[in-house]
């Protein structure tokens, strides 16, 4: 039985008519209502496509998250040919929440692994709707190695509500088997390819504005919001100091400049230093300070940019600001003189807030880039 969701319901009324008509037909052979049944075919034809045409943003997370949306099997079975389920993490038992097996992708060999949720009451009780368990995470750790082992990529197809929260899961380590498979991605030399087809497209729809640059932004900051920090500078570090070798990947100040000791700051202490290279080794510093500065700076900007967008969107909402557009005051007197006073009330407090996130950042960034710091003081 077809699903319609709550914006398609003139639709179901007119196929509803059109099956109606067919049965009616089917019931009684002398009647001919089948130029009848079309003509309702060709106008629900129509209203989809008008229904379709001009999605709002809520309209396309409802088709994001659709029940009758594809699946990891039918990914598998349109994308896949040849593919071999593989069973089982060796340790405790199959997880039919997570499946993966190899396959050939135009001809490639490959590894597929995917959360499949099941298309069915009985098949969704059997695949606990697309929740893993501990045994989940270690089968996929465990397809992710041998393909490791057999130069063969990896496609994960990820579909899921999140990890399975109950007592028996726990005990086995979900944690535990989590933070093992996030590892084994890192780790694993083949290229690793993740495919989100759930919740999460229709969160990005949600967001759109129906402007490029705020669709520009709400990704740009969904993106710096959502990767790990330590992966971040991994990322930029490979990218910008080893790949094209813009700057350098560690330390404070290149080994053949001598930092005087004066203020403490690197920065000061070489401009009030009286040494011939000064302008030199403040440049070199600033080099080594750019990648550490975008890893510090990432996460806490994208929380505000978003926060501050959220905010200002309630307030151009309100009726003062009605009634000051009303008045024929330009859009930039509005949002200067009206919006941005009110709509930053919320956003300073959660500047406060962020004190403790830049300790964490800073400290991680410390780690990674070798940089002295609060992290060593803590220690001695």
């Amino acid at each position: 039985m077809t699903q319609y969701l709550d914006f398609e319901k003139p639709l179901a009324e007119i196929e509803g008519k059109a099956e109606e008509l067919r049965a009616l037909a089917r019931a009684n052979e002398e009647m001919d209502i089948e130029s009848e049944a079309k003509a309702l075919d060709l106008k629900a034809g129509q209203l989809l496509e008008g229904l379709y045409k001009n999605l709002t943003a809520w309209r396309k997370c409802q088709v994001a998250r659709h029940p009758e949306r594809p699946h990891c099997k039918d990914y598998i079975k349109a994308l896949f040919t040849e593919f071999t389920p593989l069973a089982g993490d060796r340790s405790f038992a199959d997880d039919l929440a997570v499946m993966g097996g190899l396959a050939r992708f135009n001809d490639q060999p490959v590894m597929v692994i995917g959360h499949e949720k099941g298309s069915d009451t009985k098949s969704r009780i059997e695949r606990n709707f697309g929740m893993a368990r501990p045994e989940g995470y270690r089968k996929a750790i465990r397809l992710m190695q041998m393909a490791d082992k057999f130069n063969l990529p990896v496609i994960t197809l990820v579909d899921t509500p999140g990890a399975y929260p109950g007592k028996g899961a726990e005990e086995r380590g979900q944690s535990e088997a989590i933070a093992r498979s996030t590892e084994a991605c890192l780790q694993i030399g083949v290229p690793l390819v993740s495919i989100i087809i759930g919740i999460p497209l229709g969160i990005i729809s949600a967001y759109y504005h129906r402007r490029l640059p705020d669709t520009v932004i709400l990704t740009t900051t969904l993106v710096g919001y959502s990767l790990p920090v330590f992966w971040w500078a991994l990322l930029i570090i490979f990218t910008f100091s080893l790949h094209f070798g813009w700057f350098p990947s560690s330390g404070r100040i290149g080994l053949v400049y001598e930092v005087p000791h004066i203020s403490g700051f690197i920065l000061v202490d070489f401009l009030r230093s009286d040494i011939i290279y000064k302008y030199e080794a403040l440049r070199n510093a600033l080099m080594h300070m750019a990648l550490p500065t975008l890893v510090l700076t990432t996460y806490p900007t994208t929380v505000l940019i978003r926060y501050t967008r959220g905010s200002m969107l309630n307030v151009l909402e309100t009726n003062y600001i009605k009634t000051a557009r009303a008045k024929g005051l330009s859009p930039f007197q509005v949002l200067l003189h009206h919006g941005l006073r009110n709509a930053l009330l919320p956003v300073i407090r959660l500047i406060g807030l962020q004190f403790s996130s830049l300790i964490t950042l800073a400290m991680i960034t410390e780690v990674i880039f070798s940089w002295p710091g609060g992290r060593g003081r803590l220690w001695r």
